[in-house]
């Protein structure tokens, strides 16, 4: 049995993307949809899975252009046509209150091909069992958390899911949401106290966890027994997803020793050489100016961003030179987009910031990568008093609060 599990399609995206075609597409939407055309031909041309599991968000809102729609529902014919049977969950950017994006699949009646708008079990012709958990509708409407209405179904699965081990198929648990504690698409960890946890998954009893939402490509600690997955996207939708591969994860039950760069004789990750590159340039005047002229040489048709902070006389001086820089890498570098941020600094809030950071490390058990964030959101919303010494520690005490509110819960 082969089965590839890929997620966050996102097909009429369009961050950072210019302005549209005589189509009405982004070339950031076509980054998007040429992505999921590699991962079909790859699909199709090198794995020949027995079935593909889509792991929602196939589109980016509820309403995609037509001709969105028709790309997707050109793949799904051809997989079809393939013999490979399609399991497709709906995802949050997927639905509304009212309907979801997918309902013209539903109708379209494609063979092979299944469209999830509630939870389900499906038995794979090997044996194997497919647990299906995607955005609902009583979810979406806000008529039942997300987690107890996962909770509710483990109950109902977990007898199903052993039963199956003890004929010796295996299981797979396959679902939209957030994990808790899990690397989440802007670059922070997921720290929401509604959330699903990894216990809950645990507590179902399956081989195998992949899962849709979070961008980011990453193996999720768990205990033994289970091997959980975000599949991640398939094409670079910010800056933060610099830091992970794309592309998508390829199960086959024949253990295969090319599969090992998972670390799982099962399990191989599939990587998308064709992803739009994106380059980030920050820091100081002279940082950004020496990033520039690194980047410029091996920019052609990448999404630059320029990222400045400095203090008044730096912050003019960089104003005064932004346009070059730009220049240098949209005509020299032939990027294909350039965007620029420059924030001015003030030396007191960098002041009251530096100590409100020393502060939040002496709690200690705080993601290093969220003490910024803390920080940023501690000082955008203070009201300077005439006393600074006051409001500075009116401030450590509200940070403080939090982040001990969050570590007891």
């Amino acid at each position: 049995m082969k089965i590839v599990f890929v997620a966050d399609l996102h097909l009429n995206a369009s961050t950072y993307g210019g302005d549209e075609d005589r189509e009405g597409l982004t070339f950031r939407s076509k980054d998007h949809i040429q992505s999921f055309e590699w991962c079909v031909d790859t699909t199709i041309n090198e794995i020949h899975p027995d079935c593909m599991v889509i792991l929602g968000d196939i589109y980016d809102n509820h309403s995609p252009p037509n001709n969105v729609r028709e790309f997707f529902g050109a793949q799904l014919r051809r997989l079809s046509d393939e013999g490979i049977e399609v399991h497709v969950l709906v995802g949050n950017h997927d639905a509304c209150k009212l309907h979801h994006a997918l309902q013209d699949m539903m109708g379209a009646a494609i063979p092979n091909v299944h469209i999830y708008y509630t939870p389900s079990q499906v038995v794979l012709p090997d044996g194997s069992v497919l647990f299906i958990f995607p955005q609902s509708e009583p979810v979406e409407r806000q008529e039942v958390e997300m987690r107890d209405y996962l909770i509710e179904h483990i109950k109902q699965w977990r007898a199903k899911a052993a039963a199956a081990k003890q004929m010796g198929h295996a299981t797979f648990f396959c679902g939209h949401f957030g994990l808790f504690g899990a690397l989440r698409s802007d670059g922070n960890n997921n720290t929401d106290q509604a959330s699903i946890r990894v216990e809950d998954l645990e507590s179902l009893g399956v081989d195998y966890a992949f899962l849709g939402d979070f961008h980011s490509h990453q193996w999720v600690n768990t205990r033994p027994g289970l091997i959980a997955a975000y599949t991640g996207s398939l094409e670079r939708t910010n800056f933060a997803d610099l830091a992970t591969p794309k592309g998508f994860v390829y199960y086959n039950s024949e253990p295969v020793n090319e599969y090992a760069n998972t670390g799982f004789p099962n399990l191989r990750f599939v990587e998308n050489p064709h992803c739009r590159e994106m380059y980030l340039i920050k820091g100081t005047l002279e940082m950004i100016r020496e990033g520039v002229e690194n980047v410029k040489r091996h920019c052609d048709e990448a999404v630059v961003k320029i990222d400045f902070k400095g203090e008044e006389a730096e912050y003019r001086a960089f104003a005064a030179v932004e346009e070059g820089f730009k220049d240098a890498l949209e005509r020299e570098g032939k990027a294909k987009l350039v965007i620029c941020e420059k924030h001015m600094l003030d030396s007191a809030q960098q002041v009251r910031a530096e100590a409100l950071k020393q502060e939040i490390v002496k709690i200690g058990d705080v993601q290093s990568s969220d003490i910024d964030e803390i920080v940023v959101n501690a000082i955008e919303a203070s009201i300077a008093d005439e006393n600074e010494c006051k409001a500075l520690l009116r401030l450590h005490e509200e940070v403080a609060a939090e982040v001990w509110a969050r570590r007891a819960k």
